[in-house]
């Protein structure tokens, strides 16, 4: 049987096999469809399959296969499951021989072929290719074996071209840095009060400048740009000759600033912050010149290597050095007058400069101060020299005809400013107020919007008592007293009267005590008496609050009662409270008379007296029912004693004449 089971086994793998009918499929011609290796027809076909499972359906229970009845169960559903396959192979061997009878159908396929020359040409062609692949494998290997070599070439190339670059640098930084100085010829002195061109003329600046360096407010800087120098008609770096001298003019005149300047850093001046050339002539500062950190501060330029004429400065300054009148550090400076307050400067500062070069040409200078020195804190004559006020006018009229002196100098400004480091308005002008030279301010508060709740303003700094320039002075937030304490008595460690409001720091409390109470007052329950004044808060009701000032009172504070002096009487003021050992009471008004009393003692008095008046008339009435009684009863007792008398005279009688008495109706017989 096994055997049998193998021939039939290769006679279907042969038949029925998809592989192999796939490879006799391939090897049939297609212009000969019916040319097969197995040509079997249908019925033949499902014979045999047909065949095959039943045969192989009746060996599986042999001894040889059946080792079990599960194992046969097992076959048995193989089985089954092989038959569903072979009825899907049988369709899809009909459907592919469809498919090719259909083809078999069709007009023959044929393929053009290529010509002779274009398979020349494309036999070259991968020649061609061939060779270049070639090529390219023996440059790989050659690039490969001199690579090195190649890298050590480069790094030697960008090494040179390094140091090329580094040469070129110092030459430019040579040509840049170098002192081009010599080869400038500052015109503009000469021409100064005429020249129209590189000319400043006659302008007014009113608003604020605020910047890191070099701040003014009409021209930050006077000087060339060496580094922004983009046409090198300066520095030289064109075909321009060594020995080339350049003429160039720079000029300020009459100009004026109004408008605070404040520079973070140094250079911070009222008309030019650094001036390294060039002229400033017949200019005018009359606002505050600042540096927050910096140097160099001046009432007309915070430095000055160049000249400086016939310019006026009356302002406040301020820096850490360098601070000047006319200018922080200066060169030539000349007819210059100023009045000037310098505030918050250690080192280096004057009233016309805070420092000058070695070859400086300072000339008649004046200025009016009772605290600064003309240059670094030190007076010179004919440079700069310290003159009384009213001389400053009569100077200046006699360099200037028909001109006035600027009527800025007629007044003293008081600036009042915010300090608060905590609020955004820090630094904010609150207001100014102007006194005459020499005059005594009010010190008056100006009227601000801005307000911090549980907070007022106040001055940080007590102005000065007379004004001999410019003032800033600082307003700073100040917490409010919500109380205020009357006196302590003696004895106490706590005030009797205590008062709530919005009290300012200076404030204070004036409650006087009346020293004695009359014995009228003590009789109609008046403990003490109180005459207040309330400082002025801008509220017109306060809370007061009152401990009364005895012991005895304490034990007794539920039946005090407090009182105000109001339209010609005393009015009782309702309690809104206690605090703690304190009563509180609402009064309105600022000056007060209070007195603080027994509640209701008139009415415990008219019942007091009368309750001794009824004693009293209840005493007499007894004093007189009793000396009535005694009245009575004493002539009762006269009348008796007479008729005893009589009685007795007349017994005396009877006994005598041995007769028998009777006395009121009544016999009375005695013995010897």
């Amino acid at each position: 049987q096994n055997d049998e089971v193998k021939s039939q086994d290769t006679f279907l793998s042969k038949t029925f096999n998809p592989i192999a009918l796939m490879r006799n499929i391939s090897r049939t011609s297609i212009h000969s469809p019916e040319s097969y290796d197995y040509p079997i027809n249908k019925d033949e076909e499902i014979g045999i399959t047909k065949g095959f499972i039943d045969y192989l359906k009746e060996n599986t229970n042999t001894p040889t296969i059946k080792d079990s009845d599960e194992a046969r169960d097992d076959a048995q559903s193989s089985m089954d499951k092989l038959g569903e396959a072979s009825d899907n192979l049988n369709r899809a061997g009909r459907q592919a021989r469809d498919i090719f009878s259909d083809l078999s159908e069709r007009n023959d396929i044929s393929i053009p072929r290529f010509s002779d020359d274009y398979r020349a040409h494309a036999s070259s062609l991968s020649a061609n290719l061939q060779g270049m692949n070639d090529n390219f494998g023996y440059l790989n290997s050659q690039m490969h074996d001199s690579n090195d070599v190649l890298l050590d070439d480069l790094t030697d190339v960008s090494d040179r071209f390094a140091n090329i670059m580094m040469l070129y640098t110092d030459a430019i930084d040579g040509v840049l840095d170098r002192d081009y100085t010599s080869n400038i010829k500052d015109s503009s002195l000469e021409v100064a009060e005429s020249c129209t061109d590189a000319t400043i003329d006659s302008c007014t600046n009113e608003g604020e400048v605020y910047g890191d360096l070099n701040t003014s407010g009409i021209a930050g800087t006077m000087a060339i740009e060496y580094d922004f120098d983009l046409e090198s008609d300066v520095s030289g770096i064109k075909d321009s000759k060594l020995n080339t001298t350049y003429l160039t003019k720079c000029v300020l005149r009459s100009n004026i600033n109004r408008g605070p300047v404040t520079a973070e850093k140094s250079y911070a001046g009222g008309i030019c912050g650094l001036q390294e050339m060039g002229t400033i002539i017949g200019c005018e500062n009359y606002e505050e010149i600042r540096s927050n950190s910096g140097n160099y501060v001046g009432g007309i330029a915070g430095s000055s290597l160049s000249n400086i004429l016939r310019c006026n400065s009356k302002c406040i300054l301020s820096g850490q050095g360098y601070v000047g009148g006319i200018a922080g550090d200066g060169t030539d400076i000349y007819e210059c007058l100023s009045l000037v307050n310098i505030l918050d400067t250690q080192n280096w500062y004057g009233a016309i400069a805070g420092h000058v070069s070695d070859d400086a040409d300072i000339k008649d200078n004046y200025f009016v101060s009772d605290k600064l020195g003309g240059i670094d804190r030190i007076s010179y004559s004919d440079k700069a020299v310290p003159v009384e006020y009213e001389e400053l006018y009569s100077i200046f009229a006699s360099r200037n005809e028909n001109v006035s002196l600027s009527k800025d100098f007629d007044s003293m400004r008081i600036i009042y400013v915010l300090d608060d480091p905590d609020s955004e308005d820090d630094g904010m002008i609150l207001g100014e107020s102007s006194v005459k030279y020499g005059d005594t301010p009010d010190n008056t508060l100006p009227q601000t919007d801005i307000r911090k709740d549980g907070f007022y303003p106040d001055f940080e700094d007590t102005p000065e008592e007379k004004v001999y320039h410019d003032e800033k002075i600082k307003v700073s937030f100040v917490r409010y007293k919500t109380t205020l304490a009357g006196p302590v008595s003696d004895g106490k460690q706590q005030s009797a009267l205590l008062v709530d409001g919005c009290f300012k720091e200076s404030d204070v409390l004036d409650a006087v005590k009346d020293a004695d109470i009359s014995e009228e007052d003590s009789k109609n329950g008046i403990i003490e008496t109180w005459h207040i004044t309330i400082p002025d808060d801008g509220s017109d009701i306060h809370t007061i609050r009152y401990l009364p000032d005895k012991e005895s009172d304490l034990e007794k504070i539920e039946k005090i009662g407090l009182y105000i002096y109001e339209d010609n009487e005393w009015k009782e003021i309702e309690s809104t409270g206690s605090m703690g050992r304190y009563k509180t009471y609402q009064v309105k008004g600022n000056n007060l008379t209070l007195q603080t009393r027994i509640k209701n003692i008139s009415r415990i008095n008219r019942a007091v007296i009368a309750a001794v008046i009824i004693c009293i008339c209840t005493v007499i009435l007894i004093i007189y029912l009793i000396s009535k009684f005694f009245y009575i009863k004493r002539k009762k007792i006269a009348k008796t004693a007479q008729k005893i008398g009589e009685a007795a005279k007349e017994a005396a009688q009877n006994i005598g004449n041995k007769n028998q008495i009777f006395y009121h109706g009544e016999a009375v017989t005695e013995e010897k």
